[in-house]
């Protein structure tokens, strides 16, 4: 009943979009996807938190009902069922169903885009693939409009194909189908962006967040800099206050970001060991069972919440099985697995290039399931 911080934020942006009001005025500050379909569900059902909650809970059964079907079309049906249980068995999934953040949507959309560019490679018609290509990248840029970080994914795919075209081996309309499909929901965003006078591809917090990530007292995890709060409603103005102060005068929202990111490499350069350190943390925390949860206390709600209890399998144990079964997918040569690497690795540079958060790492948790059901199956 009472969402709070970026949940209280999604909600009161979703509202606004149901009342056919504009998201914002100037360049989008945050990734404006799930404020807009959760727009739409209010308009639809009423403003209440309990209808992107309920929304949240199909997302999060047909993510688990993906996993299974991956599982069973890329190496075989017990597989399917054994990553469905491992899906299924790791609680913080269930727990972010229940707030209302964009992490169901991103996990599904993370893990069909797997599927699509898996389908992709595979296809036995250069039609086909080309098809496929096409919603592969409507599927990248619905994602990347919801959780800009995962825009990487879809430069790791275009860098693949365009290697595999240049090489003979996949047609160029494949690429350039992909990067089409991707524009229908990145374009719009970025012309937005354009005419409020920031020429970014989705928001402008990412200079904030790699300075948030990466500063001299930073720990790994999110933490709120001096002056800024961690409210993340008011961080934009607050962000703005520190920058004004800082040089003397107002920047507009791209240029601010440039100066969070410069201001973060100078200060890197400054103590470049000690950066090093800070990556290597970052490195180990993103395998650590530990959940960071800054939107609801993940140990708080698993204490009193029963079935959270029952859904104890570790990050660890979730990411060890995964990368498990991805090098034996590899080792055996099986085809089409650049869709679910781009996935997973934009998922660990957005972690140890920024900080560590379980809602960071959760849109790999649906390739890691599929790739751990094929190694306990070939185990």
């Amino acid at each position: 009943d009472l969402p709070i911080l970026d949940a209280a934020m999604y909600h009161a942006d979703a509202a606004r979009v149901a009342a056919g009001e504009p998201l914002a005025e100037g360049p989008y500050y945050h990734a404006p996807g799930y404020p807009f379909v959760l727009g739409v569900v209010y308009r639809g059902f009423g403003a209440s938190p309990w209808a992107g909650l309920a929304v949240n809970g199909v997302l999060g059964a047909l993510a688990a009902g993906l996993v299974f079907l991956l599982g069973a079309r890329w190496f075989s049906r017990g597989a399917g069922l054994l990553a469905a249980a491992l899906f299924v068995g790791y609680g913080p999934l269930l727990f972010f169903e229940s707030k209302l953040l964009s992490t169901p949507l991103a996990v599904l959309l993370s893990l069909a885009l797997a599927g699509a560019a898996r389908e992709t490679a595979c296809s036995g018609s250069t039609r086909g693939r080309v098809l496929w290509a096409l919603g592969s990248g409507l599927l990248l840029g619905a994602l990347a409009v919801c959780r800009a970080n995962m825009l990487l994914a879809g430069v790791v795919l275009v860098v693949v194909w365009a290697v595999g075209t240049a090489r003979g081996r996949t047609p160029a309309a494949v690429p350039a189908a992909f990067l089409a499909g991707a524009l229908v929901f990145l374009g719009p965003v970025l012309v937005h962006n354009a005419r409020a006078g920031a020429f970014v591809p989705v928001a402008t917090q990412g200079g904030f967040n790699f300075y948030a990530g990466n500063h001299p007292g930073a720990t790994g995890v999110y933490e709120g800099i001096p002056g800024v709060s961690g409210g993340i409603a008011s961080q934009e103005a607050n962000a703005d206050s520190v920058v004004a102060a800082a040089v003397s005068h107002v920047l507009d929202p791209a240029a601010e970001s440039r100066y969070w990111t410069r201001r973060a490499w100078r200060e890197i350069g400054e103590d470049p060991v000690s950066w090093a350190a800070l990556l290597l943390r970052k490195a180990v925390l993103a395998a650590s069972r530990v959940e960071e949860t800054v939107n609801g206390n993940w140990l708080l709600e698993r204490d009193r919440v029963p079935l959270l209890r029952l859904l104890a399998l570790p990050w660890n144990l979730l990411l060890g099985l995964g990368l498990l079964g991805g090098g034996l997918a590899v080792r055996r040569r099986e085809r089409g697995l650049a869709g679910a690497g781009a996935v997973l690795l934009a998922v660990a540079v957005t972690c140890i290039g920024f900080f560590v958060m379980s809602r960071m790492r959760l849109p790999a948790a649906g390739v890691l399931a599929v790739f751990g059901g094929y190694a306990l199956s070939a185990g």
